[in-house]
Order: C-alpha cells, then sequence, then structure tokens
C-alpha cells in the first residue's frame, strides 16, 4: 500500500510529547450514518484530570477525491457519551493526496481540557483503511492537587525516601507522568509513609483507584 506524505498538520517535536501518555489503535468502533455516505469512526474517552494535546492519523483513503474532507475530528465536553448535538468540529481536512501518512496534528490551541469525548471519522464510501490512530494526553495540571478539599495532603514534597500521606483513606496507584502505574498501595492509617526509594528522580501522581481524585508529589 502506497503512502503519501501530507503536508498540511503541525508535527510536533518528540520533546512535545516527554509528558504525554499516547493511546493508538487501527480499527474503528463502527458507522455513523449522520454523515453523508457514511464515515466509519473512532472514539475515545478523555480520562479525567487529562487533557488531550494532539491527534495522530496514518490511513489511506483510495477511492475518495482528493478535494474533499476525509479526517473529521470532533469533540463533546462534559460526558462520555457521544452526542451529535453538542459536538463540535474545528477539523475538517482535505489533503492533495489520498493518504494521511505518519502526521502528528496540534490540538493545544483548541483548549480540550475537560473530560469528554472524542470522535475520529474517516469516509467509507472511500475503502478507508485505519494504519494508526493515537491521542496524546498529559495531566491536566489545573485538576491535580497536592492538598484537596477534604485535606488530604503529601509531605514532605519534594521527597527523597519516604513520603507521608495524611487523611487518605482505601487503594491507590501510583503513576509516572507517562501514566504508567509504578507502585500500588492500601492506606488504613490516618497517616501512612510510603517508602520511595526506588523510584526515578520525576513527578508522580498519587490516584485514588475509587474516586481518581489525583495529587502530585516530586521524587527528588
Amino acid at each position: 500500500m502506497k503512502k503519501i506524505i501530507t503536508t498540511f498538520a503541525l508535527v510536533l517535536s518528540v520533546s512535545a510529547f516527554a509528558q504525554s501518555t499516547i493511546s493508538c489503535f487501527n480499527a474503528p468502533d463502527g458507522i455513523d450514518n449522520t454523515w453523508s455516505g457514511g464515515w466509519s469512526y473512532k472514539e475515545y474517552i478523555v480520562p479525567a484530570g487529562f487533557k488531550i494535546d494532539s491527534v495522530y492519523g496514518d490511513f489511506d483513503r483510495p477511492s475518495y477525491p482528493v478535494d474533499e474532507e476525509d479526517f473529521v475530528f470532533s469533540f463533546c465536553a462534559g460526558t462520555t457519551v457521544y452526542d451529535v448535538n453538542i459536538a463540535t468540529s474545528p477539523f475538517n481536512y482535505s489533503t492533495i493526496n489520498t493518504s494521511l501518512y505518519d502526521q502528528w496534528i496540534d490540538l493545544t490551541s483548541f483548549n480540550y481540557t475537560s473530560v469528554g469525548v472524542v470522535r475520529v471519522f474517516l469516509p467509507v464510501n472511500a475503502g478507508a483503511v485505519w494504519n494508526d490512530l493515537c491521542f496524546a494526553t498529559s495531566p491536566n495540571t489545573t485538576s491535580i492537587n497536592e492538598m484537596s478539599a477534604d485535606n488530604t495532603q503529601i509531605f514532605p514534597n519534594p521527597a527523597r525516601d519516604f513520603i507521608n500521606i495524611k487523611n487518605a483513606k482505601g487503594n491507590y496507584s501510583i503513576t509516572d507522568l507517562l501514566g504508567k502505574v509504578v507502585k500500588q498501595i492500601k492506606i488504613t492509617s490516618t497517616v501512612q509513609t510510603i517508602n520511595i526509594q526506588e523510584l526515578n528522580k520525576g513527578i508522580y501522581f498519587l490516584i485514588s483507584n475509587e474516586d481518581n481524585s489525583r495529587y502530585k508529589f516530586i521524587k527528588q
């Protein structure tokens, strides 16, 4: 299958993804007949506490006119169920070729910082082939706290060997900036000490497995 590089998208440097979690897919979820001719789509839910930064496309539409829209990005804020009546679709791309190859498209200027559901559409009647579709998300710092309304605290912060967690109960995960779980803990006391000596230096998040509350701390 021949792939042709298109030039309309903003290609981001590798450093732009240093704090991103990247989720990739290579098949659609179904067909949306709201769009003329029927369009296949892939749906992605932006997790709580995260924002969507960019979307990656690598697909072909060999039978579609080169001057028609071939890639549509749609977003519904504040919900996990797609609703065409509230969806916004700022991206309706056409290209000079019949392929979109290896392109990251920057979304930061559109301020997608809330929980929501994303749909990306490709035209079915073009014989669309989904090679790869990826979403890059990163922690939304406006929703991350070192101290919460219920007085949950992490101290010292930054810390080298141990952190103390105060006023928290239940099961928690510690993740790095890429969203990888590096430690699972169960908090049973009002103030609980956690050994973090094995962690590399950097920023981490304590995340409640029950309600997804997130607290940031720094390992020195």
